[in-house]
C-alpha cells in the first residue's frame, strides 16, 4: 500500500455514529489506529479503511473494508495466605469480565488448608475454587498448623514447678536443663529426663531407662 494514502482520512474508527479521534501509522504491511484516549469498556466499535487507500501502483480499494470489535472490562484477582508461612496460592491476576477463574491453595508442610475467605466471609472450603469474575476480588487462603497441643513453654529460668500427667511425661529436648525439684503426679514417670538435666531433686519412678529413675 502507498503509505501516503493511509491516514485518519482513510482509516477511521467509529463508536456508533461518533468518530473516535486518534493517530494512524503505517509500517511494512500493517496500519495502526491509536486512539487519543482509552476506548470505553463493553462497547462495540467499527473500523473502516476507505476506497481512498491505494497501492503503490495507484490502484484504490474497490470497496470500503469494514470490521467491528467489542471491548471488555478487566478485573483483578488478588490472593494472599494466612498465615503467610501456611502455604502458597495461584490463580491471581487480571481477567476479562465473564471469564472463568480458578484459584488454588497449596498448604506447606506442617499445615492443612482450611478455607477461602473474602472480607472475612467463608466462600469455599475447597483448595481449588472456581468462579466467574464480574468484579475485583480479594481472596485469602487460610491454613491451620498441624502441630498438636499447646505451644511450648520456656522453663529455662523456672523455679519450683509441678507437671501433672495422667500417663507420664516424655522429654525430647536433649539440651533441657531444669533448676529446681522435678516430679510428676499421679504417674511418676518422666521419660528421657536424667539427673544431668536437673539441678535439684528428680522425683521419678518406673522409668523405662533405669538410669533416669530415682526414688
Amino acid at each position: 500500500m502507498d503509505s501516503s494514502t493511509i491516514s485518519t482520512a482513510t482509516f477511521t474508527l467509529m463508536q456508533g455514529s461518533t468518530p473516535v479521534s486518534g493517530v494512524v501509522s503505517y509500517s511494512g504491511e500493517t496500519a495502526v489506529f491509536a486512539p487519543s484516549s482509552n476506548l470505553e469498556p463493553n462497547t462495540t466499535y467499527t473500523a473502516t479503511i476507505t476506497t481512498g487507500a491505494k497501492d503503490l501502483a495507484g490502484t484504490a480499494l474497490e470497496n470500503n473494508y469494514e470490521w467491528s470489535f467489542s471491548t471488555v472490562i478487566s478485573y483483578t484477582v488478588t490472593l494472599s495466605s494466612n498465615p503467610a508461612e501456611g502455604g502458597t496460592t495461584s490463580g491471581g491476576g487480571t481477567y476479562n469480565s465473564g471469564s472463568s477463574v480458578t484459584v488454588v491453595a497449596t498448604p506447606n508442610t506442617g499445615y492443612s488448608f482450611t478455607n477461602w475467605t473474602e472480607n472475612g466471609t467463608v466462600i469455599s472450603t475447597n483448595e481449588s475454587f472456581q468462579f466467574i469474575i464480574s468484579e475485583n476480588r480479594t481472596l485469602v487462603a487460610n491454613f491451620t498448623s498441624l502441630t498438636s497441643g499447646p505451644a511450648g513453654i520456656n522453663l529455662g529460668s523456672a523455679g519450683d514447678f509441678a507437671v501433672l500427667a495422667g500417663s507420664g511425661v516424655s522429654n525430647t529436648g536433649v539440651t533441657t536443663h531444669i533448676y529446681g525439684d522435678v516430679g510428676s503426679h499421679p504417674t511418676g514417670t518422666i521419660v528421657g529426663l536424667s539427673e544431668e538435666n536437673v539441678t535439684g531433686t528428680l522425683y521419678t519412678t518406673a522409668d523405662p531407662d533405669s538410669r533416669y529413675g530415682k526414688n
